[in-house]
């Protein structure tokens, strides 16, 4: 599934995923037969969310789904009789998109969480989107450039993608891939959960070297955070 358009569009809402037939609700994994599916929110507590915290809206970005049929056949895509339909506003992303592909290569997860509230180290706000998705996940550079390891207590395992418009930052990687120079698709380390996070995801961050004259505004009302923007929409873009 993915979404398109001849200008460059970026969703902002739920996925609400409503079966005519049945089928289970795992966002991420394979998908079985079972009572009707509702959007499934697994709250991170990654740099202190507070427990059982959960996003505002269900994850937008979901993709690769399978799901087994009675006999245990296993399928891609979504089970027969899927309606998916897309709840809010097309807004015009502000300029380019800077990333050629989807960061995470997997099954994947995420909502617009930038600007959140985050508790561990003292108050600061979360600058990034966590993209859910299995560990081990191969996590991979979104533009040509060049690739170095950036570990820290709170990030884990992390790796910067620093390119032509600026760079990338991806924490909480299980081990790292290829460093130096990389093209676009080049994987630079795998999903996990080290630093300060309580289960797998990338936590992906976009530092452009230019500010645009109008970021994105998350759900949270932030647009820039420590040079970081949102790269919400972006992502919406290349992840569905």
């Amino acid at each position: 599934m993915r979404i398109t358009s001849g200008s460059l569009l970026a969703w902002a809402g739920a996925v609400i995923l409503t079966l005519a037939g049945s089928a289970c609700g795992q966002y991420a994994g394979v998908h079985a037969n079972a009572a009707p599916v509702r959007p499934v929110v697994t709250p991170l507590s990654d740099e202190g969310d507070p427990a059982g915290a959960a996003p505002a809206t269900p994850p937008i970005l979901v993709t690769d789904h399978q799901w087994t049929d009675r006999a245990g056949k296993t399928h891609k895509g979504l089970p027969p009789g899927t309606k998916v339909t897309y709840i809010g506003f097309a807004a015009a992303a502000d300029g380019p998109n800077p990333f050629q592909v989807c960061p995470v290569q997997g099954p994947r997860s995420a909502w617009d969480d930038f600007g959140q509230p985050r508790y561990v180290g003292g108050f600061h706000l979360h600058q990034g989107i966590d993209i859910t998705s299995p560990e081990g996940t191969p996590i991979v550079a979104p533009f040509a450039g060049r690739a170095i390891a950036s570990p820290s207590s709170l990030g884990g395992n992390a790796v910067i993608v620093s390119g032509a418009a600026g760079y990338v930052y991806n924490a909480h990687l299980s081990r790292y891939g290829h460093l130096g120079q990389v093209q676009a698709g080049t994987v630079v380390g795998y999903v996990g959960q080290t630093g300060d996070a309580s289960g797998p995801h990338d936590h992906f961050e976009w530092h452009p070297n230019a500010i645009p004259a109008n970021p994105w505004r998350s759900s949270a009302g932030y647009t820039v955070i420590h040079g970081a923007i949102d790269p919400f929409p972006f992502l919406v873009q290349v992840c569905s």
